[in-house]
């Protein structure tokens, strides 16, 4: 018999329950966890594309109807790479005279005719148009997973 102290109760059987794992259940799991974390990084690069595009984005900013394309080449330089669950987003583009120029869009830069251009923060402006828990959540209900998804560190360095 089994006493459960906290509540003084007797359970009639003779020996604890034994529980053995089933290992393709946890690989179908973990497979399914992985095409959902997939999903959500292959919405937010997208998302990423659509701040970069969007007119609007940065109209708190003063930009009115001007959207950070210009070449194409900021757009375009846009790559993700997932290592062991991490994804890790990068825009590299080059001007014809080598001066890879990303960080001056997000931080801000001095333009030709002496006028400070303000930086336009895209990746947080992606980010807080996916909230990612929720598309992580969402992800995983549709492969028939329920879950309560809270993220304990910052997503953005």
């Amino acid at each position: 018999m089994l006493i459960n102290p906290r509540c003084n109760a007797v359970f009639p059987f003779q020996e604890p329950m034994k529980f053995s794992p089933n290992p393709q259940g946890i690989a179908t799991l973990n497979r399914a966890i992985e095409e959902a974390w997939a999903d959500v990084i292959a919405e937010l690069y997208l998302e990423f594309t659509k701040v970069i595009e969007d007119p609007e984005a940065f109209a708190h900013l003063g930009f009115l109807d001007q959207d950070i394309v210009d070449t194409g080449r900021f757009r375009d330089s846009q790559t993700v790479q997932v290592i062991k669950g991490k994804a890790t987003f990068n825009w590299a583009p080059r001007s014809p005279t080598g001066y890879v120029y990303a960080w001056a869009l997000y931080h801000g830069f001095m333009a030709w005719g002496r006028k400070w251009v303000p930086g336009r923060p895209w990746v947080e402006e992606a980010c807080d148009r996916v909230d990612i828990p929720k598309a992580f959540q969402a992800a995983l209900a549709r492969r028939g997973i329920k879950a309560r998804i809270k993220f304990k560190q910052k997503l953005i360095k």
